[in-house]
């Protein structure tokens, strides 16, 4: 169930070789300004694409659907004009854009209208919409 829920690189880690040593070492050398972990001369990035391949982690489809807007942050017009316009030869985003309007109308945005995309973080790509309780997310 882990490998299907796209967790499965976390299977790999071998958690006797991981010490709290491990941690003291990445707190003490971790530069916060860069967010970047310093090992010996070179850097590892910190940030969600690294943690991702790093730990096998499933990214969701936040990034590639923000990306198709002109601007952030995207209000419901923006989410309206794309429904209206695009021909969608990608199905999933049209379920994308239609779930974001919704959430943004019936279950929260913020103060000035705009959405809240880091909620396409809740949901996962494999799953139907159809599979959630949205009475529940609305507060029923």
């Amino acid at each position: 169930m882990v490998k299907e829920m796209r967790f499965g690189k976390l299977l790999r880690f071998n958690v006797s070789d991981v010490t709290a040593n491990l941690g003291h070492f990445v707190i003490d050398m971790l530069d916060t300004k860069n967010m970047r972990i310093k090992i010996g001369d070179r850097y590892i990035s910190v940030d969600k694409e690294s943690v991702r391949k790093i730990l096998g982690l499933p990214l969701g489809e936040t990034r590639k659907w923000v990306g198709r807007f002109d601007k952030v942050p995207i209000s419901f017009k923006n989410i309206l004009y794309k429904i209206r316009l695009d021909p969608y030869e990608v199905k999933s985003m049209f379920k994308i854009d239609f779930v974001m309007l919704f959430i943004s109308t019936m279950i929260v945005s913020t103060k000035n209208g705009s959405v809240m995309y880091n909620m396409l973080d809740w949901f996962s790509p494999e799953e139907e919409f159809k599979d959630y309780d949205w009475c529940q997310l609305i507060g029923l």
